[in-house]
């Protein structure tokens, strides 16, 4: 399966199968590709994702922190999945593009849970319907106490607010102006401290933040629930900048892992590879995050990091090698990481948002948002 999923459309179960058998199996003995397909199917992807489980809670005692805090990202990604009769029964359904039609491929709406220091996935969710504030509830109960989640403006609400609270945890949100009357009456008076502690529902504490943008010459407002002594414009404006981790581990995972070219067309074959894929993901990520020397602040302007998709690919190449325990191949990974690491800066967005083509008129047909 890792062989599989490591390859595109056009290297499907005969070149995986190829790949395999080539060794001291020899290729007489290979199987036909049918075999392996009727196999799959007899396969829940329930296993997969116990091994993805497995290797996240090994993990444990590797993962970075910042005060303490272990610093997550959430967000939503849309997945193009391949069309068939059983997709379609469990609810896949196209996007609209116009008010009787929809795209002919369905789609499938990915919210995933990035630790943005370590790299890794530390949970996700692939449903039919696009309610990421729903997904994302469910996963803060399986986050740790210790933890700091970062979202955009989409996410802020009383039920992820009431979640966090209910676990124990922290969040910060990039507030929109309109969110609720306590933020536009914070932005509408520049003369208000840079702080300020409103009670949300009369229940929930949430610390408000300014930020100024020099670029745009702006404010803009972040809620959290981080204590007082790290409510400084600066500090929140660098946590909020981890976040675009999680939108650099979306370009891996479709353009570095190919994720929306599956090799298969049922349900339970679409989640074997997604949880498949996203245990190669973290594998590779945590032999690098093991072998890296890790920042004193993680919250510096520069940082060091080796090229995931050469060692990704080296990972696929030599994956027979590891099952055997090659003491070799982690010699040959720590020389290619080393060849590849290089200096890095994170990104900044001090500019307006630009659309580059025109939005469509037409809305998700499968599209449910929770009102704050």
């Amino acid at each position: 399966m890792i062989t599989l999923i490591g390859g595109a459309n056009s290297e499907g179960y005969s070149h995986a199968l190829m790949k395999v058998w080539s060794g001291k199996l020899g290729l007489e003995n290979m199987p036909a590709k049918s075999a392996l397909c009727r196999m799959r199917k007899r396969i829940s992807y329930l296993f997969f994702k116990d091994q993805f489980e497995k290797l996240i809670k090994k993990a444990d005692e590797h993962r970075a922190t910042y005060l303490g805090l272990i610093i997550y990202a959430i967000d939503g990604q849309m997945l193009t999945l391949p069309r068939s009769k059983e997709i379609a029964d469990a609810g896949f359904t196209g996007r609209a593009v116009k008010k009787l039609r929809e795209s002919h491929y369905p789609k499938g709406f990915l919210t995933h849970t990035y630790d943005v220091l370590t790299g890794v996935s530390k949970t996700f969710r692939l449903t039919n319907r696009l309610h990421e504030q729903q997904d994302a509830e469910e996963m803060i109960s399986e986050l740790e106490k210790e933890s700091l989640v970062i979202y955009d403006r989409l996410y802020f609400c009383i039920r992820l607010i009431k979640a966090h609270y209910k676990k124990g945890n922290h969040f910060l949100f990039r507030c929109r102006m309109n969110a609720c009357k306590e933020i536009q009456a914070f932005l509408s008076d520049p003369k208000r401290p840079a702080t300020h502690s409103f009670f949300l529902r009369g229940k929930y504490e949430v610390n408000l933040v300014r930020v100024f943008n020099q670029q745009t010459k702006k404010d803009e407002v972040f809620a959290t629930s981080l204590p007082l002594e790290l409510l400084r414009a600066n500090v929140i404006r660098k946590l909020y900048r981890l976040r675009w981790e999680i939108e650099t581990s979306f370009l891996e995972l479709t353009g570095i892992t190919k994720a929306e070219q599956w090799h298969c067309k049922t349900v339970n074959g679409i989640y074997q590879e997604i949880y498949a894929r996203f245990w190669l993901i973290n594998y590779t990520k945590l032999q690098i995050h093991v072998h890296t020397q890790k920042p004193d602040n993680p919250l510096k302007d520069e940082y060091e990091r080796p090229n995931f998709k050469l060692l990704y690919n080296f990972i696929l190449l030599s994956f027979p090698k590891l099952l055997k325990r090659n003491p070799q191949v982690i010699l040959d990974f720590e020389r290619l990481r080393k060849r590849s690491l290089e200096k890095r800066w994170h990104h900044k967005r001090r500019y307006k948002r630009e659309l580059k083509r025109p939005a469509s008129p037409y809305i998700y047909n499968n599209c449910v948002w929770a009102p704050l």
